[in-house]
């Protein structure tokens, strides 16, 4: 039995349908991540598991007991704001302290618990400092502190590391990530980057429009997208379209770009069928050029390339459209507009989906 149960959660604000019977079930211990672009219902669907915001439908489960009508003070939740939402009159010690103050714990337990978790999230020594007089990461661990200190139950992150410049961002996530483990609690995170929630998640939901996409591991969401919405947000992806035609005794896709991919013997397909076939720009090959026989080989120009540090990026004009390939950087000279490159792409390195 999940630990974390959504039961077919529905949320209307006016006409507009923000949660469309979403149904997840996190286990006891897990970092679970919804993820998804702007407006598709992730951060709605935490605050109904935190009780800031009522469900017009379904239910919240936790360890067992519905908490759908409870208020949030109840439900012994941690949450970590995007806006840190730290009060800028207390000091770190009492912006720690708070939630404990709240729950009218001792002094002396209160003033133990705060070291403990200023200890945790490395502020030992700032307990007197004001919030204005902290950087942008310290005032994230100081809103992580925060959560954690009251023992939550489980600790809910709403976009917790987007005001945060790129580098702080992923050392921090690597913070929150091992903090986790170390407590054992199961933790609930939103976030619009994909990258994060590769990094970061056990598992993945990937929301759009109100509704649940996929729900699955990492490796999976990015490897194996359950349809085209998770395969165009998921990293980057070249998505190619085409018909069935039968060559022999083999099944090829010519795509719109006059590629012709042969499919694998057990790719369930028929002669005239439409398919689209989403590769990633990693899994494209740029080989010489001169092949034109070669299966899923074309040509193609060079509009523009990307110096990305370990990888080179390399958008390639072909029939009707252009591809974006990623290639490995092996401390060559880079390819240069106008120069003309052969692309070959592979079935097995291609997501089939069906029309």
């Amino acid at each position: 039995m999940a630990y974390l149960e959504l039961t077919s959660l529905q949320k209307r604000f006016g006409g507009l349908t923000a949660v469309d019977s979403v149904s997840l079930a996190v286990q006891e211990g897990e970092f679970f991540a919804l993820l998804g672009p702007s407006g598709c219902g992730k951060t709605t669907t935490l605050r109904m598991v935190a009780g800031l915001v009522t469900p017009d439908r379904g239910s919240v489960i936790l360890g067992g007991k519905d908490i759908t009508t409870e208020p949030p003070r109840a439900r012994n939740l941690g949450m970590v704001f995007q806006s840190y939402a730290l009060f800028p009159h207390l000091t770190v010690f009492e912006n720690v302290a708070f939630g404990l103050s709240l729950r009218r714990q001792a002094a002396a337990a209160i003033r133990e618990r705060v070291a403990q978790a200023l200890d945790m999230v490395q502020l030992t020594g700032m307990e007197h400092r004001y919030p204005k007089q902290l950087s942008g990461g310290q005032q994230q661990r100081v809103a992580l502190a925060r959560a954690v200190v009251v023992q939550p139950r489980v600790l809910l992150f709403d976009e917790p590391l987007s005001n945060l410049d790129a580098k702080l961002r992923e050392h921090m996530r690597e913070e929150i990530r091992a903090l986790q483990k170390r407590l054992g609690i199961t933790a609930v995170y939103v976030t619009h980057d994909q990258t994060e929630a590769l990094a970061v998640a056990d598992r993945i939901a990937v929301m759009y429009m109100g509704k649940v996409q996929q729900c699955d591991t990492p490796v999976r969401v990015y490897e194996q997208p359950a349809n085209e919405l998770v395969a165009d947000f998921i990293g980057q992806t070249n998505l190619l379209r085409g018909c069935v035609k039968q060559a022999g005794d083999q099944l090829t896709v010519v795509t719109q770009h006059a590629i012709c991919v042969p499919l694998a013997r057990d790719v369930n397909a028929r002669p005239g069928q439409e398919l689209a076939l989403a590769v990633r720009p990693e899994r494209i090959r740029l080989v010489a050029t001169g092949r034109a026989e070669s299966p899923g080989y074309t040509e193609g120009q060079v509009e523009h390339c990307s110096y990305l540090g370990s990888q080179i990026q390399v958008r390639v004009v072909i029939q009707n459209g252009a591809l974006l390939v990623n290639t490995a950087n092996l401390g060559g000279p880079l390819l240069q507009p106008g120069q003309r490159v052969g692309i070959e792409i592979h079935a097995e390195d291609c997501i089939i989906f069906a029309n």
